[in-house]
């Protein structure tokens, strides 16, 4: 999921979707300040993002 997303299939394009480098640049960031990220499964629905950083 924190991998940049490759499209296999032309039928959906920049024009009509993303790139899929939202996660992976986040990923890379938190990666570069020493933190974790990860998934689950939201109480309200859907998809939660928990960013952690350490203090020091």
């Amino acid at each position: 999921m924190f991998r940049q997303f490759f499209r296999v299939e032309n039928s959906r394009n920049r024009a009509t979707g993303g790139r899929g480098l939202g996660l992976a640049i986040c990923s890379n960031i938190v990666d570069g300040h020493q933190g974790t990220i990860s998934a689950y499964h939201s109480p309200a629905g859907g998809l939660g993002i928990r960013i952690e950083f350490p203090l020091n």
